[in-house]
């Protein structure tokens, strides 16, 4: 037989399979690396976009329901919507959705009692005298009824003069008192002709004006609803490296959504529970294996053959590049995340207090206002845009001597760093309005001065103090004994009149 390493000189020596043993294990310990981070990575991704759905589906629901509640808003503070009001306002709220138009409804809905229905029903076609060449809807009104819950207007039009109150899950929520919102999920509804699949209903309580109506004692005026497809509502919160699927309820796994029609891997998957109303949702979330980021890419494979070539130095050193990418990133993401978060909180609080917010800043002797909040426009009747770029004292309707006022209040207080100050302006419709202002000057390392301040609208609580006073003096200046007492029959103010008239001290009587 013939020897073929019979050669010493051609034998592999120890070292070789030392080498060869040690590049072997060195791939297998830098494989197990490579695909154990690989996974965290895939983790780190899929809990992030788990993370972000949640965050979305909350602001999804909360926005609808600010939507719901800003319609119940515009109709309950006017003593009657006409029709081009109610089309102007329902289109400035669908410009801000970026959704199909025709996959959400805007519907304000009439609370009716049988015996006033005659007279509802020459209102509701009265919006349509303008037009000729509109339909008036079709109330199909059963004697037998007590009430019905009338849609009086509605972006779709087909929905108008439909009776809400046939369909029962709708009727049951609309003659809840308890609450003065509610979202519900809806399948089997009258308006629900109008779209293909289940939809969600954020309905909101309008204020009643009228006195309340024997016996039935409703105390609501109606309800406005937004209603929104589930393919609309859930449409475009995941992206595409994430399957997402919304089942009805965890017992019968009834799919109502998903964005994507392929076979789905639930090896992996987040299931988020939902209450909307009385029904159960659950929004799955699965990581699509399909896509790059969530399979082995083929590169790992070569990657693992070349490292037979590499020293642990270098191996070492690849690793620790990659360990600082990943950190350098990771700390990237959480301070855009956390820049995010603080304006989006600072935008909330500012867009949520009753006031002006504005910031000016000192310019050649001159305060240039550069940023207001758009409640000005209920102070003054402008918007924000006109002042903004604008002198803060010849930008508002200000008489001469608020104008002085202010100039010294801001004056004082670059020594204080700090003023309050009450003074009038005149409303875009010629009123007076009475402002309370208090401000906070800054002044930066380069000398830079700049103020920021709020701004209150008083003018109520004024009238108010002035009628009180009137009604004071009146009362103790009556040639009339007067005294006001409490439920109880305790004296709690009386006039100089009634004192001289029983010879008493009022020290003595009140209380």
């Amino acid at each position: 037989m013939r020897k073929v390493f019979h050669n010493p000189l051609l034998k592999p020596s120890r070292s070789l399979y030392r080498a060869l043993l040690m590049g072997f294990m060195m791939i297998l310990v830098l494989g197990y690396i490579i695909f154990n981070e690989q996974e965290k990575y895939q983790n780190a991704i899929f809990d992030k976009e788990v993370s972000k759905i949640q965050s979305s589906i909350q602001e999804r629901l909360n926005h609808f329901k600010m939507m719901s509640e800003s319609l119940s808003n515009f109709v309950s503070f006017q003593d009657h919507v006409r029709e081009d009001e109610w089309q102007a306002y329902t289109i400035k709220l669908l410009e801000t959705e970026k959704r199909d138009e025709k996959g959400l409804n805007l519907s304000f809905v009439k609370f009716v009692h049988q015996f006033e229905i005659e007279q509802f029903k020459n209102i509701l076609l009265s919006d349509w005298s303008i037009d000729k060449s509109v339909t008036p809807p079709t109330l199909n009104l059963s004697p037998n009824k007590e009430h019905y819950c009338i849609v009086k207007y509605s972006t779709p039009q087909a929905l108008k003069g439909l009776d809400l109150c046939n369909t029962p899950k709708i009727n049951a929520i609309l003659m809840d008192h308890q609450h003065d919102s509610i979202n519900i999920v809806e399948s089997n509804s009258q308006m629900n002709s109008l779209n293909q699949g289940n939809l969600i209903y954020f309905v909101s309580k309008t204020n009643y004006f009228s006195p309340r109506i024997e016996p039935y004692k409703i105390n609501l005026r109606g309800w406005t609803i937004v209603s929104l497809s589930l393919q609309q509502f859930f449409k475009g919160l995941a992206s595409n490296d994430i399957i997402l699927q919304v089942h009805l309820d965890a017992g019968n796994q009834k799919i109502i959504y998903a964005s994507t029609s392929e076979p789905v891997d639930l090896s992996v998957k987040f299931d988020i529970p939902l209450l909307i109303g009385d029904s159960k949702v659950i929004a799955r979330i699965i990581p699509n294996r399909s896509h790059d980021i969530f399979k082995t890419s083929r590169i790992i494979y070569v990657g693992l053959g070349l490292c037979v070539l590499l020293t642990i130095l270098i191996g070492h050193l690849v690793w620790s590049v990659t360990l600082s990418r990943r950190r350098a990133q990771s700390l990237a993401e959480n301070i855009q995340q956390d820049l995010y978060m603080a304006r989006l909180r600072n935008r909330s609080i500012i867009e949520n207090i009753p006031g002006v917010v504005y910031r000016m800043v000192q310019k050649d002797d001159e305060w240039i206002v550069e940023y207001m909040s758009d409640y000005i426009r209920e102070v003054t009747g402008f918007p924000a845009t006109k002042y903004i770029g604008k002198s803060r004292f010849f930008s508002l309707q200000f008489d001469p001597p608020e104008i002085d006022d202010l100039k010294n209040a801001l004056s004082i207080s670059s020594e204080i760093g700090s003023y309050n100050l009450e003074y009038q302006v005149r409303h875009v419709d010629g009123s007076i309005r009475w402002l309370s202002e208090q401000g906070q000057i800054v002044t930066q390392k380069n000398s830079q001065k700049f103020v920021a301040a709020i701004i209150f609208d008083i003018t109520d609580s004024k009238e108010k103090n002035k009628r009180m006073q009137t009604l004071y003096a009146a009362l103790h200046n009556a040639v009339e004994g007067i005294s006001i007492l409490t439920n109880e029959f305790h004296l709690i103010e009386v006039n100089q009149a009634f004192l001289n008239l029983f010879n008493l001290n009022d020290n003595t009587i009140i209380g």
